[in-house]
């Protein structure tokens, strides 16, 4: 086999074969504990929360489901609805060509194929919100990758979540992304090449912007009004404003 084929990928060696994951492939999920209300505004918010659950419930709209199992570990499937998430820092590129070779396989069944030619790849993370089926509020922190056709989706997405927990200061102070003025930028840096090839390039990275006065409300309105969008939108994530158009300067 030619340098050419190794890097383009012709060899028929490196096909592999993979089956849809099951739910057993996914993390248990367990509602994290939380403490009693302890203020007029959690006992509100608290149940507002509860109110929205059964709202969705009742609209039969879809829990949110982890695309890749990836070990089990930090992965869920329809265990609550992903309502925002305040993305911190982000890259995208678009693969012009792409490396095969036998030895490149990605990480076996549970884990998404190796971008081909004309995909995109893409990495995001930040803090969210999510509601679970019980009605319970909690924060998490996430580290997620955008579709192969570059995008996000609001009911499914490679998408890990860490460090769940129902944070009393996160509910209080957040706004969920609706301060966020962070812009997509060109970085052409990110843009790969391999042999002479060009492997990667239309690089952009978005890096999170607050606005004034960001995430200073102390009384849970911030989570509120999250909510409240998630529910009139039927099921709309809420993202920074600038993140899904995918607009770059």
């Amino acid at each position: 086999m030619g340098i050419m084929d190794w890097i383009l990928g012709k060899s028929s060696d490196t096909a592999v074969e993979r089956t849809s994951p099951s739910e057993s492939d996914f993390g248990r999920w367990e509602d994290p504990p939380g403490e009693s209300p302890a203020s007029d505004w959690e006992r509100r918010l608290f149940g507002y929360a509860r109110k929205c659950a059964l709202q969705l419930e009742a609209a039969a709209v879809p829990l949110f489901r982890s695309k890749w199992p990836r070990g089990g570990v930090d992965t869920y499937v329809d265990s609550f609805w992903l309502i925002a998430l305040d993305v911190e820092r982000a890259s995208r590129s678009w693969h012009e060509n792409s490396i095969h070779s036998p030895s490149a396989y990605d990480s076996g069944p549970g884990h998404p194929p190796i971008a081909g030619k004309g995909d995109f790849t893409g990495f995001f993370r930040g803090p969210a919100l999510l509601l679970t089926k019980s009605g319970k509020l909690c924060t998490a922190r996430t580290e997620g990758f955008l579709s192969r056709e570059g995008g996000v989706n609001n009911r499914s997405m490679d998408l890990l979540f860490h460090d769940i927990a129902v944070d009393v200061g996160q509910l209080q102070r957040y706004d969920w992304g609706w301060s966020n003025r962070g812009r997509w930028r060109r970085y052409p840096k990110d843009d790969l090449k391999a042999y002479g090839l060009q492997l990667t390039t239309q690089s952009i990275r978005f890096e999170e912007r607050q606005a004034s006065g960001a995430n200073s409300n102390t009384d849970g309105r911030g989570t509120s009004a999250a909510l409240s969008s998630f529910v009139k939108t039927n099921g709309s994530i809420r993202w920074p404003r600038h993140f899904v158009t995918f607009d770059y300067d």
